[in-house]
């Protein structure tokens, strides 16, 4: 459930939310679809998976889910 906005640029929006399953607090990534070239979508897509397989290590944000919205905007749930 989004709280509130931590950061707004020219590729999406960060926001403060809580982790529904978890009950924890975490930050959810959300791509502007409309604003983004159709190539950084696959660069988010490759980052968050490899944020997946570091998980652990001490200079990385953990990732905790990703996917795409009904509206198409990529996202990203991180720790």
């Amino acid at each position: 459930a989004a709280e509130r906005v931590l950061a707004r640029g020219g590729m999406g929006v960060v926001w403060a939310a809580r982790d529904l399953v978890r009950g924890a607090p975490c930050a959810v990534k959300l791509l502007a679809i409309a604003q983004v070239p159709p190539d950084f979508v696959a660069r988010f897509a490759r980052e968050v998976t490899l944020a997946e397989r570091l998980a652990g290590h001490p200079g990385l944000v953990l990732a905790h889910d990703s996917g795409v919205t009904p509206r198409g905007e990529p996202f990203c749930v991180m720790e």
